[in-house]
């Protein structure tokens, strides 16, 4: 899925100061590696890398002609800074502007290069103390981290999303990283497919076990409609059963969206069914808030 966000979201993300973000790669004015979607698109998928002041969260956002090209990353303890976002072009018409920070990067999505093979970009480490709050995850994650921020404003809140991102990139944002101390939020599984739940399972159960002594790790149920006829109400069930499992008791949290969402779609959904209204935004927010405040970190 690739729906727009709110535009009034978006714009609480501001950006810090031009001279304070630097990007590293690609080069500016670079030819990606990019593939043809239908006859008249083509995509990519492009790593950005760089330096920022420890703690900088960096809003990424990009021209990409009607499809919303929206991430989040942060500075770890050194400063550096890296994560993926999907651009998109019409053909004919393959040049994209980033604003990285307020930094502006141009690429060239090319067919001709050859597809890129790199790993998926690792989570800063090294921040913060048990009270900082890591958060991973899709266009729902960056739709309610304007909120998330302002609510927990004793804790530092680091935020790592783009939108359209599915599972196991979410996952392996973690996956060889060395993460700061912190309770980790997730905000994943929308944009997969719910036959996958016991890959759902074996992710929320790493995610407690990736931890060690301090934090929590917490997830929201789902909701958007049916995929291929399939609802998603087997994947909430899942995700409070293992909430209420002896083994991740204490360390594992739900923000069941789910049910809060029930009285109040109209006021909290877009017409999509699935991303959030400023108040939507708001509401999840305020969930994972008051969730992360239970956690005995």
């Amino acid at each position: 899925m690739r729906l727009a966000l709110t535009t009034l979201v978006l714009l609480c993300l501001a950006p810090p100061a031009l001279a304070q973000v630097q990007i590293s790669s690609p080069a500016n004015g670079s030819l990606v590696p990019a593939f043809a979607v239908g006859k008249k698109r083509v995509t990519a998928n492009v790593t950005l890398s760089g330096t920022a002041p420890a703690g900088t969260n960096v809003a990424i956002s990009a021209t990409c002609r009607g499809f919303d090209c929206t991430a989040m990353t942060f500075a770890g303890r050194d400063g550096r800074w890296a994560t993926r976002i999907q651009l998109m072009a019409r053909k004919g018409h393959q040049r994209v502007t980033v604003n990285v920070g307020g930094a502006p990067l141009r690429l060239t999505l090319s067919k001709r290069l050859p597809p890129a093979v790199s790993a998926s970009a690792p989570l800063a480490g090294g921040l913060g103390g048990s009270d900082a709050v890591v958060v991973v995850g899709d266009s729902l994650a960056v739709g309610m981290a304007p909120a998330l921020q302002g609510l927990l404003a004793g804790r530092p809140v680091l935020v790592d999303a783009r939108i359209g991102r599915p599972l196991d990139e979410g996952m392996a944002v973690l996956a060889g990283s060395d993460p700061p101390r912190a309770s980790f939020a997730y905000s994943l599984f929308t944009n997969d497919d719910p036959i996958r739940i016991e890959q759902l399972d074996q992710a929320v159960r790493s995610s407690v076990a990736a931890l060690g002594p301090y934090g929590c790790a917490m997830w929201a149920t789902i909701v958007r409609p049916k995929v291929g006829g399939r609802s998603y109400a087997p994947v909430n069930a899942r995700l409070r059963a293992l909430a209420l499992n002896p083994a991740l008791s204490g360390r594992l949290l739900i923000a069941d969206w789910a049910q809060a969402v029930s009285g109040h779609r109209k006021a909290w959904l877009t017409k999509d069914g699935v991303h959030g209204t400023a108040a939507g935004y708001l509401a999840r927010a305020q969930l994972y808030a008051d969730a992360l405040s239970a956690c005995a970190a």
